[in-house]
């Protein structure tokens, strides 16, 4: 039964490890996206963030809405999740007063 364990204890890890938020394979690797879009939304990490910390982060937006630059109001900005163009999941970033309020993923 000893054997065992080792085993299991490299399974989670590596599971784990799939699932973890990699900010250069994020912005590198389009098709790593799937995998760490859970983890950028389950940890948080994105909330209170700025939007140039963002962009630190994860890179230019694949889609921006309803920014005034001039004005710090609220807006959203979008990263597809995967790498088809058509019928694919997105990862929404909404903003109020420059900071990120809210993070989620939808289906497009």
């Amino acid at each position: 039964m000893k054997p065992r364990i080792p085993l299991l204890i490299i399974i989670l890890l590596a599971f784990s490890a799939c699932s973890t938020f990699n900010s250069e394979k994020w912005k590198n690797d389009k098709s790593s996206r799937k995998k760490q879009v859970n983890a950028i939304i389950k940890s948080k990490v994105l909330l209170n963030k700025t939007y140039p910390q963002v962009l630190e982060l994860l890179g230019p937006e694949d889609f921006g809405f309803n920014r005034d630059d001039t004005i710090k109001s609220s807006f959203r900005i979008e990263y597809i999740v995967g790498s088809v163009m058509i019928d694919f999941d997105r990862l929404a970033i909404r903003f109020k007063q420059d900071i990120v309020d809210s993070v989620y993923r939808y289906h497009d």
